[in-house]
């Protein structure tokens, strides 16, 4: 698989605080790319860089556009922030000013619209539209000019549950065009389920990046337990040594399981230490399990 671009020893500072630590990555072609990691971890800089916003301190990056255009940010299209748009004006209207200032026609207008669904609202004042709307609106100006490549800053940041539903339907829909989608997140669960690839940052360092998969697997079970007596669950559980983790939530133990051992020898060793289980299960690993983990162990 070929890069749609590649990030080399990046750095940027704000006076002492340096936002990105020679940062390098590469992004596959066609992919729907997810940037993770906590708020102020550089997750913005880095996409103001790749869009030219901001310039790099030190190191570099190249975008590999399917016709090598001289100007691969036209090739590109983003949603940054809150999207902006004249309040009095219609979807058509707005659209028409976002055309004229990427040097499009206007003839894919009415098409976008249809794509996110605003075409029977498109001559309906933007300040009448929902967040989620907005937000629709503006990945519809994103997609004016035809781009290889989309970039979003925490597209569903403010929305509620049915937007955020939306937005995140609306962008799985692009990514399956064939469109790299590249989308910087601290929601974990937005990320697993848009993105197959996924870089997780920390204080502009780089933790580690691969296919959301790859990620996941690793030589631990996640498992769910509980018995009439959690707290006497726990203390043997912490001192199995076939358990690396031991979490309490809500009503349950979170053990991290070597997966050479099954449940059911599970169950026969805490019978036989006196604890009779009245909950067992395997649960999914989950992205969030894994984040949380690389950011403590760093």
């Amino acid at each position: 698989m070929d890069n749609i671009v590649d990030i080399n020893g990046i750095s940027k500072f704000y006076g002492r605080l340096r936002a990105l630590d020679d940062f390098s990555l590469q992004i596959p072609r066609g992919v729907a790319f997810g940037i993770l990691g906590p708020n102020g971890s550089g997750k913005t800089t880095l996409l103001g860089i790749l869009l030219n916003i901001l310039n790099a301190d030190r190191g570099s990056f190249q975008w590999h556009m399917k016709d090598n255009a001289p100007n691969p940010r036209l090739k590109i299209g983003a949603l940054l922030e809150t999207p902006n748009f004249y309040p009095y004006l219609s979807a058509v209207d707005n659209l028409k000013i976002t055309c004229k200032i990427k040097g499009s026609d206007g003839s894919e207008i009415d098409e976008n619209l249809k794509w996110v669904g605003l075409y029977e609202r498109r001559h309906t004042p933007f300040k009448t539209y929902s967040l989620g709307m907005r937000q629709r609106l503006a990945i519809a100006a994103a997609l004016m000019g035809d781009p290889e490549v989309l970039i979003f800053d925490e597209p569903t940041n403010g929305l509620d549950p049915q937007g955020i539903a939306e937005v995140r339907e609306l962008i799985l829909k692009i990514a399956k065009s064939g469109k790299t989608i590249i989308m910087a997140s601290h929601i974990l669960d937005e990320v697993e389920k848009i993105c197959s690839h996924v870089a997780i940052i920390r204080k502009g360092i780089l933790l580690q990046t691969g296919t959301v998969g790859n990620i996941l697997q690793d030589n631990v079970n996640v498992v769910e337990v509980s018995s009439n007596n959690n707290e006497a669950l726990k203390s043997l559980m912490t001192s199995a040594d076939f358990v690396s983790q031991v979490a309490s939530e809500n009503d349950l133990i979170i053990l991290n399981l070597d997966k050479s051992i099954g449940l059911d020898e599970l169950n026969a060793y805490t019978y036989k230490n006196g604890q009779t289980l009245n909950h067992l299960k395997l649960r999914k690993k989950r992205l969030e399990d894994e984040f949380i983990s690389i950011i403590k162990n760093q």
